[in-house]
């Protein structure tokens, strides 16, 4: 399997983050991994990036339910977003709602990757073989 540049982890909860991070780190298929805590922090992060014409993370796992900017407003406002480099990343939202109001209005936002939280090898290893086969926007 192909290593990934990047993956951006949006996530809110310490434990949760550092679960990931872990599994992330113990699968070794990834370059970097860049944590933000809330759909603001990373929003900007990525429009820093942006602006100095850097791609995008190759992955995005995102929560929904964050303080600040919870994943429904990133993903709405992440849409207006026009990146600079070819290929946009791919989104895998990782959360702990089975709520099928949540799964359409996340589908009807244009992501069809919807994870229940927790992560484990399997579900990881599904969404990054995806990234190479998966185009969003």
């Amino acid at each position: 399997m192909t290593k990934l540049n990047e993956i951006l982890l949006i996530e809110d909860d310490e434990t949760t983050i550092f679960i990931n991070e872990r599994l992330i780190k113990k699968m070794d298929l990834t370059e970097a991994i860049t944590i933000k805590t809330n759909g603001e922090k990373a929003l900007n992060y990525l429009i820093g990036k942006n602006l100095r014409g850097e791609e995008f993370p190759d992955l995005i796992f995102l929560d929904l339910n964050m303080p600040v900017m919870d994943g429904f407003q990133f993903l709405e406002n992440f849409r207006r977003l026009v990146p600079k480099q070819f290929k946009p990343p791919t989104i895998a939202v990782l959360t702990t709602s089975e709520l099928e109001m949540d799964i359409n209005r996340v589908t009807s936002l244009g992501i069809s990757m919807y994870i229940v939280k927790t992560l484990d090898a399997r579900k990881f290893q599904m969404a990054v073989r995806t990234v190479s086969t998966y185009d969003q926007y």
